[in-house]
């Protein structure tokens, strides 16, 4: 699908990062949000820019050799990276840049489906989710109208977010996040329904993930999965927003 230009996620500090494979590798029962790991970059094979690996998609040669996303950044074998904006990997995909790399990469007869962004999406948006449910068994979140207002104003809360649906008090918790100590991610994106199994909370409107490594996860992975919607991302020390509804 179409997208508008998206820019990168920044709060103007350090940020915990899980770049390397292993630290992304979080698909599992276990989960060590205390490391801080430093920047891996790669190139995107469609425009040749060099980048952080978490603003770019890994895809490898699935065993049924057909290219497959990676977007735990865990599975074996080469990667190839591409910018995560549908955009960038729909010309990777229609303009061949995939196809030749495979063939460099000895392997011409891999197929290069064509829902690739479709597929992607769909994938960080999974991982979006699981990612608030490990933050919410690990007692990292925090649910309803004057909880996350208190842990906002306490400077205990790293992500603030909100249902689309939230209306004027959600827009009196973003200056809340706004007057916070620490630097508060936003995300407005997400409907009710879409988080109410993860949340186990039907009629949630508005929640905040407490700092931890589940926060800072969420932010890169949330900017990955904007990638592939037609919003633009705004970049802000405090807060920021992403505002796309995905169902």
């Amino acid at each position: 699908m179409p997208m508008a230009p998206t820019t990168r996620l920044s709060d103007g500090g350090s940020r915990i990062l899980f770049a390397t494979h292993t630290s992304r590798a979080i698909g599992g029962a276990h989960v060590d949000t205390s490391e801080t790991f430093s920047k891996i970059e790669r190139r995107c094979l469609v425009t040749g820019e060099v980048r952080d690996i978490e603003s770019l998609v890994r895809f490898v040669i699935g065993p049924d050799s057909v290219l497959v996303p990676d977007v735990e950044g865990k599975l074996p074998g080469r990667g190839f990276w591409v910018t995560a904006e549908s955009i960038v990997l729909d010309q990777g995909v229609n303009k061949g840049h995939l196809k030749r790399a495979l063939g460099r990469a000895n392997a011409p007869d891999v197929v290069v489906p064509e829902n690739l962004s479709e597929l992607v999406s769909s994938l960080l948006a999974r991982r979006c989710h699981w990612l608030f449910g490990l933050a919410r068994r690990a007692g990292h979140v925090v649910l309803g109208f004057e909880k996350v207002r208190q842990v906002l104003a306490s400077g205990r809360a790293r992500l603030l977010v909100l249902a689309s649906e939230s209306g004027t008090n959600g827009d009196k918790l973003r200056r809340v996040a706004v007057n916070s100590d620490q630097s508060v991610g936003v995300i407005d994106f997400f409907d009710v329904l879409a988080l109410a199994p993860v949340f186990g909370r039907v009629n949630w409107a508005y929640a905040a993930v407490r700092t931890s490594g589940f926060a800072e996860r969420l932010l890169v992975d949330a900017e990955r999965l904007v990638g592939f919607t037609t919003t633009k991302v705004g970049v802000q020390p405090t807060p920021i927003k992403i505002n796309k509804v995905v169902r």
